[in-house]
């Protein structure tokens, strides 16, 4: 019987028009991340730094939750919202 992650990292990661990280690269094993844009604006996310809002993986609109595939990219993650209000809270699970 397969078990589910044993640990859960939480943050946030206020707006900014200006790119921020997300999540920073691991070399360990990650079995979930997500994101839920806790904003008015949205969110621009890419899969590697130089996120823009023509340079980017998906958008993530106000108020709603992205849950990445899998397998999960365990790189470095940035975003950047189209407005800097809110935040970005973030869940990554090992």
């Amino acid at each position: 019987m397969p078990f589910g992650p044993t640990t859960s990292t939480h943050a946030n990661v206020s707006a900014s028009t200006s790119e921020v990280t997300l999540f920073s690269a691991v070399t360990t094993a990650v079995e979930g991340r997500s994101i839920y844009n806790d904003s008015t604006a949205i969110l621009y996310v890419k899969k590697a730094t130089g996120v823009s809002t023509s340079s980017f993986w998906t958008k993530v609109m106000p108020d709603a939750l992205l849950e990445f595939p899998q397998p999960i990219h365990r790189g470095v993650v940035t975003g950047l919202w189209s407005a800097a209000n809110g935040a970005a809270r973030t869940t990554e699970d090992s």
